[in-house]
């Protein structure tokens, strides 16, 4: 076989494989029911993650995956952490609207409960676009700071929020040869004979922009990554820069999610368990509270501290409706975290955001809560059923599984 003849020959299997991805693709793209046109693919950066205001900053820490009753415990077990939150009001009756992150997100900084109306992405897009928060901040002067990994807005509004670009706007921010590298992973995983097929390692295929980033030192020319320990990185390594503009920050960051491969001080661990993610959301937390003290911006913020739900190893109805709340108001100072015993659900939250934009104190937020009431949780049988949701009811604590009860109404999916 002479070289000319291998580059002729390899020449026409590139294009044999490329016309293959390609009519694989086509046929991807025209038989999916849940398409979305894509004109606009939201980049999240860090971009002004260290940007704060003279005047006013409210910043919603998420932490993903973090039971109530667990993470409290595990923190009041701990001496490194039991009195981090002492300047916080503790809700441990809070309840959650759904048992999964795709949809929690969106209830949360839109107020609206997904119920199989649509695809998901076209849904919470829509969602995004009529977003209350989103007006509020914008009407009352705050700069809107998302730092969310997967963001589902798909529109050219979400330029809005300033650390997101147009996926044509931040191409130079993606590495070509790492990109390669996850397109080798795929052509060889598909063409290689059946034997083989274990060199591709299609297992660790991942086309998202975390693992497409060029990693610049410059943090406005990386792409987010939810991980506590790179998100806390970041922070203390980026200047910080202050501004006379409100700020509003809302930071989803892994917490106790798995894969649970770092414990306190983030430590690595070898088959890790809850309790290591637990410790891991912790040390996060107790990083990023420290940070905003020594640059002298904790007590004059006001910082939310939640979960987008709970944690249970079976995916059934019950068991993660019950995440952490915990909130600071500005110049909020105590001996020991106060408890209240307010129901709260995340249909409360644009009443909430609206009292944090009004400079309530955490004693008068959720007021018009009633001591009693019926909170309401739309779920998935689990996570790889989706086309029927349930929704379920309680007029007990968040965290009495036993006491949810089915409404009757179920979402099908008919789209």
């Amino acid at each position: 076989l002479t070289l000319n003849k291998m580059i002729k020959y390899t020449g026409f299997v590139g294009l044999a494989i490329f016309l293959m991805l390609t009519i694989s693709l086509s046929t991807s793209i025209l038989t999916s029911k849940e398409r979305i046109e894509k004109d606009f693919i939201p980049m999240v950066t860090y971009k002004d993650i260290n940007k704060y205001s003279l005047n006013k900053n409210i910043v919603v820490l998420l932490l993903d995956c973090v039971d109530s009753k667990l993470f409290v415990e595990r923190m009041n077990g701990d001496a490194d952490f039991k009195d981090m939150l002492k300047d916080f009001t503790y809700y441990p009756d809070t309840m959650s609207g759904h048992p999964m992150t795709d949809e929690s997100i969106p209830l949360i900084l839109t107020g609206k409960y997904y119920k199989n109306d649509g695809p998901l992405v076209e849904w919470s897009t829509n969602a995004y676009k009529e977003s209350y928060l989103f007006d509020l901040m914008e009407k009352n002067g705050y700069e809107l700071d998302i730092y969310e990994q997967d963001i589902l807005y798909n529109d050219k509004s979400a330029t809005r929020i300033s650390n997101i670009y147009d996926y044509n706007q931040s191409k130079s921010l993606i590495s070509k040869i790492k990109f390669w590298k996850q397109e080798l992973k795929y052509i060889l995983f598909r063409y290689l004979p059946s034997y083989l097929k274990r060199f591709s390692k299609i297992d660790e295929m991942h086309f998202s922009a975390l693992y497409l980033d060029n990693k610049s030192a410059n943090s406005d020319k990386r792409f987010f990554d939810l991980r506590n320990v790179s998100t806390l990185e970041v922070m203390k390594n980026s200047k910080l820069e202050k501004t006379n503009k409100n700020i509003f920050k809302f930071i989803h960051v892994q917490g106790a999610h798995t894969p649970w491969r770092d414990g306190k001080d983030f430590k690595s661990v070898i088959n890790g368990t809850y309790e290591n993610g637990l410790d891991s959301a912790l040390t996060f937390t107790k990083g990023y509270l420290e940070f905003l003290k020594q640059n002298n911006l904790y007590d004059s913020m006001t910082i939310v501290i939640m979960a987008d739900h709970g944690f249970k190893l079976e995916e059934s109805q019950g068991g993660r409706q019950n995440p952490i709340l915990f909130i600071k108001s500005i110049n909020d100072k105590q001996d020991k975290m106060i408890v209240s015993d307010k129901p709260v659900s995340f249909v409360d939250f644009n009443d909430l955001y609206k009292d944090l934009v009004d400079g309530k104190k955490t004693k008068e937020i959720f007021a018009s809560i009633p001591n009693s009431r019926t909170r309401y949780y739309i779920s998935y049988y689990n996570s790889k059923k989706k086309d029927i949701m349930t929704e379920y009811a309680t007029k007990g604590k968040a965290w009495e599984t036993d006491k949810l009860y089915k409404t009757g109404n179920e979402y099908k999916k008919n789209w």
